[in-house]
């Protein structure tokens, strides 16, 4: 993986990074508001990439100004499938549309992987903010229910777009 993937739409640089000694101490101080009862701490989503390599957590920038945290896992089984596993945007940044920018350049990020047909995540039925930009984003109500903590889940076919 690179170690810095950009993204822009003309009047913003989105930069996904790696998580670093650099960068740890200021990701694990993003402050999400209200989300913040819909996922657990971002220092738990960290060391849960330590021990479950699959997991990839990334620190999301607007040019070098850390705005927020996403975490993504490729799930093999059966058919292969990106989860976004967290999306996260600072509460001091929220409402000025990098949210939705960032959130999109990084469905674009996944969709450069030549595997990458299909993008999953979950959500709280009750954060109807993610429903939101989940579902402006194209993502589709599978019908499902996550049965380990009651969310929602919705999926994108990549090639649909």
């Amino acid at each position: 993986m690179k170690k810095i993937i950009q993204k822009g739409n003309g009047e913003f640089m989105i930069k996904f990074k790696q998580i670093t000694k650099k960068n740890f101490g200021e990701c694990i101080k993003i402050e999400t508001g209200i989300d913040e009862k819909y996922l657990p701490p971002i220092v738990y989503q960290i060391a849960l990439s330590y021990i479950f390599p699959s997991k990839i957590p990334l620190a999301i920038y607007e040019e070098d100004e850390l705005i927020g945290f996403v975490s993504y896992e490729i799930d093999v089984s059966p058919d292969i499938a990106y989860d976004i596993l967290v999306f996260v945007i600072d509460k001091n940044k929220q409402g000025k549309g990098k949210g939705t920018l960032a959130f999109n350049a990084f469905i674009d990020y996944l969709a450069e992987f030549d595997d990458c047909n299909l993008i999953t995540l979950n959500y709280n039925k009750e954060n109807k903010a993610a429903e939101k930009l989940y579902k402006g984003s194209g993502f589709k109500r599978t019908g499902m229910i996550n049965k380990d903590n009651n969310e929602i889940i919705m999926r994108l076919d990549v090639n649909k777009r």
